[in-house]
């Protein structure tokens, strides 16, 4: 497309516009932080976000509805110009977010939306769906405390809510927290976390010597199998030797240290401006 000749003829326009996409991933992420406040004044926060992730923000009017709820820019009206993404939560569609232009703008390559601005809105409507999911899953492990039913001592309940929704919204990064914990338990020294290691890794080798067909047949490094029985293990003996506050700080440094390894590649300079 012409459109795509002239960006990649500005490669300065182009990483303007990736930075003003990160800002507004980062803003995002602030206000879904705070998992407390009203979803209204979250869903308006975000409204007020969006626009400066895009390439048209003066012109550009948000709208996003979840349930039966629905909020909007000040000003707000529907045009021609609409780029939109649902909202999921376990699978399910609670909610789409829609981004306007009131105007016409050149032609790019959604209309005169970006295809970059179309991933954008995806994430962003995906982190929203975690949000949502977050807060419900925290509201049933309030109904269950309410009633002694639920794990409320030690932070229990809140480590376990951050790995439910990560196992729902996010598998990989999931998987990849689980081996955290089992590899950190393993360095701790705690023989039934070796005995795991062992297993899942001795059950991946199994799996590749059968997909391949042939024994003498070179193989890559293997990783664990990390299934759900695993994962399971794996945080019941974690469970043996940390509280649940430890725990969770654990999972939030991970969590974030995977964040800021993203970071660390963005910034890298030896990427070639594809790559980045």
């Amino acid at each position: 497309m012409i459109d795509d000749r002239k960006r990649s003829e500005d490669p300065l326009r182009f990483f303007r516009e990736r930075e003003k996409e990160l800002e507004c991933i980062y803003k995002v992420d602030e206000v879904l932080r705070q998992h407390e406040t009203d979803l209204e004044d979250v869903a308006m926060s975000i409204i007020e976000v969006i626009p400066t992730g895009w390439q048209y923000p003066d012109i550009c009017l948000v709208k996003i509805a979840i349930g039966t709820d629905s909020f909007q820019s000040p000003g707000f009206e529907t045009t021609p110009w609409l780029q939109r993404a649902d909202i999921v939560v376990q699978d399910k569609k609670a909610g789409e977010i829609s981004v306007y232009y009131t105007k016409e703008m050149p032609l790019s390559d959604e209309g005169p939306f970006l295809k970059q601005e179309k991933r954008l809105l995806e994430t962003i409507a995906g982190r929203i769906g975690a949000f949502i999911l977050h807060r419900q899953m925290k509201a049933v492990i309030r109904e269950e405390a309410a009633y002694g039913r639920g794990p409320t001592k030690n932070g229990t309940a809140e480590y376990r809510v951050v790995l439910d929704m990560l196992r729902h919204t996010d598998k990989n990064l999931y998987m990849v927290i689980v081996q955290k914990m089992l590899n950190h338990l393993c360095w701790s020294g705690v023989s039934e976390a070796e005995e795991l290691r062992s297993g899942a890794t001795e059950n991946a080798v199994t799996d590749d010597m059968e997909m391949s067909g042939d024994e003498n047949r070179p193989r890559r490094r293997q990783e664990m199998d990390v299934s759900e029985s695993l994962s399971e293990e794996v945080f019941r003996v974690a469970a043996k030797h940390y509280t649940g506050e430890q725990i969770l700080a654990y999972l939030q440094k991970w969590v974030q240290n995977d964040r800021l390894n993203f970071l660390t590649q963005v910034s890298n300079l030896n990427l070639t401006l594809a790559e980045v």
